[in-house]
């Protein structure tokens, strides 16, 4: 494409020439720097190779990001329920949500493709298991996702106080409850919501 368009002189030969100087200067510069030279807190001075500093970058920036309806409270010993998004080539399977934060019995997991008549006995059985607790949701990019957007509807309307977390593209928001949209699943997003909640101790 570049051959082309310089031959049809859409692309002037000068500026192709201008970028490979460019393009010269910038890997001279970096052959240059001393090995593992870059901002403060990516240049492995922490230790391990600059992780630490990426991270608290990371989380820095998720909690720039994240977007909260309203306080959520006090949510003591919460049930989470996470509507799991399915797999796609570009994300494939990561670990996202609360469970770092949340002791392992009180999290229940369902797809958020559920099918026709599937949605029910997932709000019942959250509704059930969250009786006298916080009840959470979970989900990521529920607009994809019209059996999520109705599981949340549903719980919203037998509990009001419901939390949604939503991990992606906040395109969909709930008829009600607190909404905190992260727009992002990695770890760092996870952590800036569960201090947002108070689950971080």
């Amino acid at each position: 494409p570049l051959a082309s368009a310089s031959a049809s002189g859409r692309l002037p030969a000068e500026r192709l020439e201008e970028a490979e100087r460019s393009i010269g200067r910038l890997r001279g510069w970096l052959a240059a720097q001393p090995l593992g030279s870059g901002p403060p807190g990516l240049d492995g001075a922490d230790g391990d190779g600059g992780r630490t500093g990426r991270a608290q970058i990371g989380l820095t920036a998720a909690r720039r990001a994240i977007r909260v309806s309203a306080p959520p409270g006090p949510l003591p010993d919460p049930v989470v329920l996470q509507l799991g998004a399915p797999e796609n080539i570009a994300v494939g399977s990561v670990p996202w949500g609360l469970a770092p934060w949340v002791p392992a019995g009180r999290i229940q997991r369902a797809p958020a493709s559920l099918a026709d008549g599937e949605t029910v006995p997932v709000i019942d059985a959250a509704l059930a298991e969250s009786a006298g607790r916080p009840l959470i949701v979970v989900v990521r990019d529920a607009h994809r996702h019209p059996a999520a957007q109705a599981v949340v509807t549903g719980l919203l309307a037998a509990r009001p106080d419901v939390v949604v977390l939503d991990m992606g593209l906040p395109f969909w928001q709930p008829p009600g409850g607190v909404h905190v949209a992260t727009y992002g699943a990695a770890r760092a997003s996870a952590q800036a919501a569960a201090e947002v909640l108070g689950l971080v101790r």
